[in-house]
């Protein structure tokens, strides 16, 4: 009895080693993300207010609303999927407008949401990848195209942006995409594919989840 005791002990300190683990590299892959966004962020606003520009008030709204879903919703183990959507979005039009007419961007979503949840901050590092690696290196006729679409539980995240072929290749993206692939693989194991194509001219993201 005392050596079946003995064991039962030791598994359950094993779990709980686990279970702490994980906590603690999804608290850390999140933090790695956060920072990283709102700096880019606070640069656009910041450039903008050095020009007086008139859409500062309309970014520090949605900045404010960014800012709301990380403090409180990004906190949870799953949010509801239109609030990261909504998220989502928020970036996109910070981003719209620091490229303004110098860049084709287009989000088109096919989905009825209908209460599915998914874990925080997960579908941004796809968008930003795009921004950061693509159109911000490449002065003329950039464009990026993003979809998602949900067939009952499996959600589909496409991000393609154009590239200048100049970019170094390397079928990884930047450290946003090493981070995202690391919680994803701690979150959605053997329930999620994130395929990663590098071409000439066009840089292609696809993640596939089942929520």
């Amino acid at each position: 009895i005392k050596l079946s005791m003995d064991w039962y002990g030791q598994q359950l300190d094993t779990q709980k080693s686990a279970v702490e683990k994980f906590t603690a590299t999804v608290n850390f892959l999140r933090a790695q993300v956060n920072p990283h966004f709102l700096f880019n962020i606070l640069n656009n606003l910041y450039a903008l207010t050095l020009k007086k520009s008139a859409l500062a008030p309309d970014v520090v709204l949605k900045l404010s609303a960014m800012m709301e879903y990380m403090l409180y919703d990004s906190t949870d183990a799953k949010v509801l999927l239109e609030k990261e959507i909504a998220y989502l979005k928020n970036y996109i039009e910070l981003e719209r407008l620091r490229f303004s007419d110098k860049a084709a961007i287009v989000l088109n979503i096919n989905a009825e949401l209908n209460g599915h949840e998914i874990a925080p901050l997960l579908l941004l590092p796809l968008v930003e990848n795009g921004f950061k690696h693509g159109l911000s290196k490449q002065i003329e006729n950039s464009w990026l195209k993003m979809e998602i679409s949900l067939n009952k539980t499996t959600l589909t995240v496409i991000v393609e942006n154009s590239k200048s072929v100049s970019t170094i290749p390397g079928g990884k993206g930047g450290i946003g995409l090493d981070n995202l692939r690391k919680r994803l693989n701690l979150l959605y194991p053997g329930m999620h594919q994130l395929t990663l194509e590098d071409k000439r001219n066009v840089f292609l993201a696809k993640l596939v989840i089942e929520l």
